[in-house]
């Protein structure tokens, strides 16, 4: 379109009456220029109410047969207040009325990448859910990248052909709306055609696309925030459960945020009565060690003792034990004290599908540092103990571990896990006496000449943790009379 064609269409289309418009001979109309900022350009725009951080504007140019100026969304890409494309939808945003003229500065890169979210739905099997497929993208090596151009919704689908129940988990990057939902089928009736998962999950896609937006500001996953919901870019974790009509079955969610964009979304099956008055709003789970690579989420356990030590240059919290503890052992903690009550790996044989002597199930070795760490003389000093040579040790992030604890989760609800130890020769101005040496990255219980254990660091694995939902109205229920 031409700058005069371009400025009658404007005034007809989106300027209210009498409102000033720029001369169609401005040079503004007619140039850009690539600057260090960005390319800038003077466009016509008008904000949105509800989101200012978006905006619309309008462009020379028109579709064949139609005189009206194109109008495209545009969204705050930075806090240099570059700007980029924005895809979201538009018809769920209020753009106020009228267009007036301002400068913009475009990002050279349109689509950056703004992190990723990581997915992790090992547990699901242990009920016999599998997940089917995605829509409308794949989920490649169990990620999905987040884009400033591209905030299509992606929809994971998953399903047990077994009780004919299936479920959909949605991830929506977009202004306004919930980051994760679940959403859920028809049960399949005997006898009567079930669709296909992909149609399903085109189903879910249109429904997400077409939703209206919350009429509160939620931010979105690729922004910052400090709120308690799971659009805040908190390092706490957040859950919320789902229950799925006319099954046993719940679908518990963790959304897990990280300050550096890539986030992680935890999806876990449990055995749910149904009394959980599905769905729930999110809480916060607390904190939780999200940088040690440790199968499956764990809720961090503070104590009055605890201290904080390196492992790799990760900063783990760690509580002065027994010689005796051992990576694996659970139990309770009560007034600061664990009290051990077995290992997991003394309970392989309970799992038949686990093969204990697989190499998957060996500990991660790590390297010590921290306030107490002498890297001189490589000895911790610790109250009484001095001990040398330390090893860190952590439970491995396998599908064999993370199997094995969703196995065990029936009878170890709330109990606690030694996730990581510290391991040590015990050094020769010790009270033991013991010689410090070299050593195996084993798992030892402190026998005379082997590694010791002096600091371990214990959490509540996620999967261990009851439905508290569906145990809040199991006690309602016990107090009726």
């Amino acid at each position: 379109m031409s700058s005069r064609a371009f400025m009658e269409e404007l005034r007809r289309h989106f300027t209210p009456e009498g409102a000033e418009t720029p001369n169609a001979e401005d040079e503004h109309l007619n140039v850009f220029s690539v600057t260090n900022g960005g390319i800038q350009i003077w466009l016509p725009s008008t904000p949105y109410s509800n989101h200012l951080s978006v905006c619309r504007v309008a462009l020379a140019c028109s579709l064949r047969g139609d005189s009206g100026p194109i109008t495209i969304d545009l969204v705050c890409a930075d806090e240099e207040s570059k700007y980029s494309r924005y895809g979201g939808v538009r018809e769920s945003l209020c753009p106020l009325p009228g267009f007036k003229f301002q400068k913009f500065y475009l990002s050279y890169r349109d689509d950056v990448q703004r992190g990723c979210i990581t997915l992790d739905d090992r547990t699901i099997f242990h009920y016999g859910f599998k997940r089917c497929g995605s829509y409308s993208r794949q989920v490649a090596n169990n990620s999905i990248s987040l884009s400033s151009l591209t905030h299509d919704p992606v929809v994971a689908v998953y399903t047990n052909d077994n009780v004919r129940i299936r479920f959909a988990v949605g991830f929506d990057d977009r202004i306004g709306r919930e980051p994760v939902q679940v959403f859920w089928d028809e049960p399949n009736v005997v006898g009567k055609t079930w669709p296909t998962w992909e149609a399903y999950a085109e189903v879910v896609y249109h429904e997400m696309r077409t939703a209206r937006s919350h009429a509160r500001r939620v931010l979105k996953l690729s922004e910052g925030g400090s709120s308690n919901d799971p659009s805040s870019n908190s390092s706490n974790s957040l859950i919320k459960h789902v229950h799925l009509p006319r099954s046993i079955c719940g679908v518990k969610i963790i959304l897990t945020r990280r300050n550096n964009g890539n986030h992680m979304v935890t999806v876990d099956i449990d055995r749910c009565t149904g009394c959980c008055h599905s769905p729930l709003e999110w809480k916060t789970l607390g904190n939780t060690i999200n940088e040690l690579d440790l199968p499956g989420l764990m809720e961090t356990l503070h104590t009055s003792y605890t201290r904080e030590l390196s492992l790799d240059g990760i900063l783990v919290p760690f509580y002065e034990c027994s010689s005796r503890t051992a990576l694996g052992d659970y139990g309770d903690f009560v007034a600061d004290t664990f009290e051990r009550c077995g290992n997991i790996f003394e309970d392989l044989q309970a799992v038949a599908t686990i093969d204990p002597t697989d190499p998957a199930l060996r500990p991660v070795e790590h390297k010590v540092s921290g306030v107490e760490f002498t890297k001189e003389t490589d000895v911790i000093n610790s109250c009484n103990r001095v001990s040398s040579r330390p090893i860190g040790l952590s439970l491995p992030n396998a599908r064999h571990v993370v199997s094995l604890l969703k196995a065990l989760s029936t009878h170890l609800k709330n109990k606690c896990l030694v996730v990581a130890v510290i391991q040590c020769a015990p050094d020769s101005r010790s009270e033991s006496g013991i010689s410090s040496r070299s050593y195996p990255a084993l798992v030892a219980r402190g026998d005379q000449g082997e590694p010791i254990t002096t600091f371990c660091s214990i959490a509540h694995p996620q999967v261990w943790n009851p439905n508290g939902h569906g145990e809040q109205r199991r006690r309602e229920f016990s107090e009726i009379r």
